[in-house]
């Protein structure tokens, strides 16, 4: 069964640039490297983070940072 992917221009271009300026052996480097690198986390963790941001946006209705904290929060609920 064949299936059709559609990609925009831009992704064209960037695929294009890719094939012809950069090493693929470099660029799967760099990403096995960034993956490594990458922060993670448990749940549990992130839980407590996003609980203790929470409570320190009681006192704040409207703060950028807090609206940031209630969707983090709500991401965080569909895996619980």
């Amino acid at each position: 069964m064949k299936t059709k992917i559609m990609i925009t221009e831009e992704q064209l271009q960037n695929l294009l640039h890719v094939v012809k300026e950069e090493n693929f052996d470099d660029f799967f480097d760099k990403y096995e490297k960034d993956k490594r690198e990458m922060i993670s986390m448990s749940h549990e963790d992130a839980t407590m983070l996003i609980n203790m941001g929470l409570h320190w946006c009681k006192d704040k209705p409207g703060h950028p940072d807090c609206e940031e904290i209630y969707k983090l929060r709500s991401k965080l609920d569909l895996y619980d």
